[in-house]
């Protein structure tokens, strides 16, 4: 049975007619649910004055309304592509529900009339919330007390509020976070308490064709309700090596209105060793507060393996059971000491592990098409090694821990992969430095990377990264990892249930962890490339970072006659190449300083130079020149290095290169 909804178009001071259908077989079959309803302002007999109030949208009666100009609010099932879904069941109030909302819309949905003159306490409002907005778009909420004029409810970050306003000019704008995720916002309805209220939730957009717009869904009122969460498992987390025994630490929040404690909370531990107890959580929790508990027992995890924590709890009256658990896997690997790391995973899966929904990731001889051999040597890991990526798929490739308690720096990843992507399909790089709650890593076109990112909405990669057969580098500073255990993941997901097709999916080879030396925009040491006349020797650089941050790699090689150097920095960003070391403060541009007393430039991104050229990274991040070697004598040294500039933050210099003519 297939139930077929036409949208319905939210219409000021107006009556529509809904009709649905149900499909059985071939036949057309007229729903006895087919009704009128109204969506005037203020209909008659419409006013809430039960509390607490829900309304979830996924029937006719709801008695919402619109108003202003342009409006595009309509009701029904979402299906555009930054909103594609509603927040609970089936149907939204969405403006647009397969597009975009209008150019120059300035359009509000507004709720039925709220009778809060029963309450003593002032209520709370809740609801599922998603937007998508141009640079110029903004959306906002207003309430109207006694009838009175409508005013913006609520400042940024209001207190008790949750995700309030982004906007220091008190509203939301750009995005309100992933694609298809919606989001809880909560504000308490102050001075509401004893009055009549009109609430409505306001766009107002100078764009028609950049974002899907404003979604709302799962609206609630209430005066007092009891909800605790489990908000996070602090310790233990993942590492190399345990003391024995660890502690297991909580974090517990009170998301209702009034202050809680005295309710019980349960840990279980499955895996090498098993633990069950069950505790008193004794601690006051004021609304919207967290508290800390620690349980009295402590947990062997000297056994290595997998370890998986669950923590409940178990308030009297708790009016939301869907937050009250949360789970969380603790590692005890034996973790990665030596640096810096390269795993090629020519002798094994370099200790790598896939887990997620219908993963599809292997280790092994690629075959397909487009992904057809390895970055390197014979071995890599693949999603589906002959074949393609799974439908539905959200899956994980896992590096063992890194354990980076002797870095003073910050650690810098760097990998090749390719992918062939299919519409729908996105991948990306998350990092833990507890080594179970994962965060997304860089965005696109970040300063701190290299060929970091493709796709600027989902901020991932997708669709193919270049050619059938050509692997892509790339890198990221990975912030706040020095002193702590590292783990990686790179992430695969089916975001739209799409068919992957043919496609290959992602490859993921060579990795690489380091520690990135900082200074003066100078090379800590010297790396030595030898130049022999009739053999190329390919010499990595150091990574180097002054003026804005991020990892800048010159990797330079020969043959019998021409020189190629090989530079990763920013996006689309002029370069300067000098023959002599430089040094920063004495040479100054607007982009910022270096000094070239002792250096000769060879090629320019500023003007023609040497090489009577232009030179910019491209849209990866890299830049590659090749030339003839200059005339040198038996035992000259080359010293050579560049400066990458960047029109905001300054002056970024590689390392310095050093080459050594020898017999």
């Amino acid at each position: 049975m297939n139930l077929r909804q036409k949208k319905i178009v939210l219409g000021a001071r107006s009556v529509q007619t809904f009709v649905a259908a149900v499909v059985i077989g071939t036949s057309l079959v007229s729903s006895a649910r087919s009704q009128e309803h109204s969506f005037s302002h203020s209909p008659e007999g419409a006013t809430i004055s039960e509390f607490p109030y829900f309304e979830d949208f996924e029937d006719f009666d709801f008695n919402f309304g619109v108003g202003g100009s342009n409006s595009t609010w309509e009701w029904g099932v979402p299906q555009s592509d930054f909103i594609s879904s509603a927040a609970e069941g089936a149907r939204a109030c969405v403006t647009s529900l397969d597009g975009s909302h209008a150019g120059n819309e300035s359009s509000f949905l507004q709720s039925p009339p709220l009778d809060f003159s029963a309450l003593e306490k002032d209520p709370t409002l809740e609801f599922q919330h998603i937007f998508q907005l141009a640079q110029l778009d903004r959306t906002w909420m207003e309430i109207s007390l006694n009838g009175g004029p409508f005013q913006k409810l609520g400042i940024r970050e209001s207190e008790p509020a949750v995700n309030w306003y982004n906007s220091f000019s008190d509203w939301w704008e750009f995005d309100s976070g992933e694609r298809g995720q919606w989001r809880t916002a909560r504000i308490l309805l102050e001075g509401a308490a004893g009055k009549t209220a009109n609430l409505r939730w306001v766009l107002e957009a100078r764009t028609g064709d950049s974002g899907d717009g404003v979604g709302i869904d799962a609206v609630e009122i209430y005066e007092t309700r009891l909800d605790v969460a489990v908000a996070s498992i602090d310790a233990p987390n993942s590492a190399p090596t345990f003391s024995d025994p660890e502690r297991v630490e909580v974090s517990i929040k009170n998301l209702g209105t009034d202050d809680v404690t005295g309710f019980p909370i349960t840990l279980t531990v499955t895996g090498p060793t098993g633990i069950a107890l069950s505790e008193t959580f004794t601690d006051i929790i004021p609304p919207l507060q967290s508290r800390t508990h620690v349980f009295a027992t402590p947990v062997d995890l000297s056994a290595l393996g997998d370890y998986t924590f669950e923590i409940e709890t178990w308030l009297a009256g708790d009016a939301v059971l869907g937050n009250n658990s949360k789970a969380k896997i603790v590692s005890h690997q034996t973790g990665i000491t030596e640096f810096p790391y390269l795993e090629t995973f020519e002798l094994d899966d370099g200790g790598f592990s896939t887990h997620g929904t219908v993963s599809s990731w292997e280790n092994g001889d690629p075959g397909g098409n487009f992904i057809s051999s390895a970055s390197s040597g014979t071995n890599a890991w693949v999603t589906a090694l002959n074949g393609s990526p799974a439908v539905g798929e959200f899956s994980y490739l896992t590096s063992p821990p890194f354990d980076l308690s002797g870095f003073t720096h910050d650690p810098i990843l760097r990998f090749r992969h390719i992918h062939e992507l299919a519409h729908g399909y996105i991948s990306w790089v998350e990092v833990s430095l507890n080594g179970s709650d994962f965060e997304k890593l860089g965005l696109p076109g970040d300063p701190a990377s290299t060929g970091w990112y493709n796709d600027f909405t989902n901020q991932a990669w997708g669709r193919d990264s270049s050619q059938p057969g050509l692997w892509q580098h790339a890198s990221h500073l990975v912030p706040g990892a020095a002193g702590k255990t590292l783990v990686i993941r790179w992430v695969l997901m089916d975001r739209s249930l799409a068919d992957p097709g043919t496609d290959d999916g992602v490859g993921i080879d060579d990795v690489e962890v380091f520690e990135a030396p900082f200074g003066n925009g100078q090379s800590p040491q010297a790396r030595i490339a030898e130049f022999e006349i009739n053999e190329c020797i390919e010499v990595v650089g150091f990574p180097i970072e002054f003026g804005y941050p991020g990892p800048y790699f010159s990797d330079v090689s020969a043959s019998s006659d021409r020189m190629t150097l090989h530079f990763e920095g920013g996006v689309h960003l002029p370069v300067i190449l000098a023959a002599g070391d430089l040094q920063p403060g004495a040479y100054s541009l607007s982009f910022g300083s270096f000094d070239l007393l002792n250096a000769e430039v060879i090629a320019s991104g500023l003007r023609p130079g040497g090489l009577d050229q232009f030179f910019f990274t491209g849209f990866d991040g890299s830049l590659t020149l090749s030339f003839t070697i200059p005339n040198a004598l038996v035992g000259q040294q080359l010293n050579m290095q560049a400066a990458i500039l960047h029109p905001v933050t300054g002056v970024a210099l590689t390392n310095a290169v050093q080459v050594n003519f020898v017999p």
